[in-house]
């Protein structure tokens, strides 16, 4: 490798930030970027000084010097695009969701892990301090056993029925619609309760068109909203609702409950992730306290950093790698599968999950407080 490592970032709507956040390491250079239009390759180009700026990704990879490439396209690009920067020797950083479906993303594990390469999925809020220390938390045994936990995420982002029709409204493009668009829970659900044994979910398509750009009526094809009931393998029941047409509001929380203690942590108004808090309760505490990790003038780390450090140093390790995106992306194959058969499923494993029919009346029953699938 070079003195300075080489990246390439390819998708440039959240893709600026990749580049804002290598080149803040003195030992990395961009040399590409690559865009669907070409004035959007232009401006980047321009203002972040990339010498390469192309709507080519073949012409990325034809490049004599490319350590990363860095993906932010949208989902049904990232396979075939992961695969043939691995087949080029490249190390992979990947947006979320990490393909369009659990097989897709096997298959970018199975070959960055044949290939040696290092490999990371975009799941940013990991760094967070907060988070950090709930997880460690969760680690420690501060609950003692998990008996309950409740994830709540309302956003406003698409309540509007006259935001305009987009790949995110295709099945085909967008693939997996809320589940991919706040794919974080999917993360959090694996991260501090995984693994996740089974589940019950129900999904809903809340604006059923939106207008295209011509402004005719098109069918959004995609989830808005999702419900679900998850069992953790050591028995914890983990309940979740996350919604994208939510008007007036953007916030999440994650609340759990167990044998000897609570905690609570919230991203407030605006989703301002900065501000998130953490509170809690232990032992002989009567009620929650502030367990927040005090705000330091210091920048968080970036997923960037860590993943130009893990490739320097191969003990150490990235954020989330593309095995923490399949992850998530079995539990979005799982939420949808429940969602259409009206059932209990398993999580995770090869081929088509077994139906969960007991072992008692609690499946049939837990399904039905779901309600019924709607319309796709």
């Amino acid at each position: 490798m070079h003195e300075k490592v080489a990246v390439a970032v390819v998708g440039l709507g959240w893709g600026e930030v990749h580049v804002k956040h290598f080149l803040a390491r003195e030992d990395v250079e961009v040399v590409a970027v690559c865009a669907r239009r070409q004035e959007s390759a232009n401006r980047i180009g321009d203002l972040y000084d990339i010498p390469l700026r192309t709507t080519s990704y073949e012409e990325v990879l034809a490049l004599d010097r490319l350590d990363i490439v860095s993906i932010a396209t949208p989902p049904y690009l990232h396979h075939d695009q992961a695969i043939g920067a691995i087949e080029r020797g490249c190390h992979v950083l990947c947006e979320k969701p990490l393909a369009m479906n659990a097989a897709e993303s096997a298959a970018m594990l199975d070959a960055a892990e044949r290939a040696g390469v290092v490999h990371g999925t975009y799941y940013e809020y990991r760094l967070l301090p907060n988070f950090q220390r709930f997880h460690q938390l969760l680690a420690d045994g501060f609950l003692g056993e998990l008996r309950h936990a409740t994830m709540h995420w309302m956003s406003a982002w698409s309540a509007d029925p006259k935001m305009t029709w987009s790949f995110r409204n295709s099945r085909e493009l967008g693939g997996y619609g809320i589940l991919g668009d706040i794919s974080h829970f999917m993360d959090d659900l694996n991260w501090h309760f995984g693994p996740i044994s089974s589940l019950v979910a129900e999904l809903r398509t809340w604006v059923p068109e939106r207008p295209d750009e011509q402004g005719r009526p098109r069918l959004n094809e995609l989830e808005d909203g999702v419900a679900w009931i998850a069992t953790s393998a050591n028995g914890g029941q983990v309940c979740g609702h996350i919604s994208r047409c939510a008007p007036k509001v953007g916030y999440r929380f994650i609340e759990c409950f167990g044998t000897e203690g609570m905690l609570k942590l919230t991203m407030p108004a605006e989703l301002d992730e900065l501000n998130t808090t953490l509170e809690g309760a232990h032992g002989d505490e009567k009620s929650p306290i502030d367990l927040s990790v005090p705000t330091v003038e210091a920048e968080v780390e970036t997923i960037e950093d860590r993943f130009v450090s893990a490739i320097r140093d191969r003990s150490v390790p990235v954020v989330a790698s593309f095995a923490d995106g399949l992850a998530a992306m079995e539990l979005a194959d799982a939420m949808r599968e429940s969602s259409e058969s009206h059932d209990w499923v398993s999580v995770g494993g090869a081929g088509p999950r077994a139906r969960r029919q007991g072992p008692d009346a609690r499946s049939a029953g837990l399904a039905s407080t779901l309600g019924t699938v709607s319309q796709e």
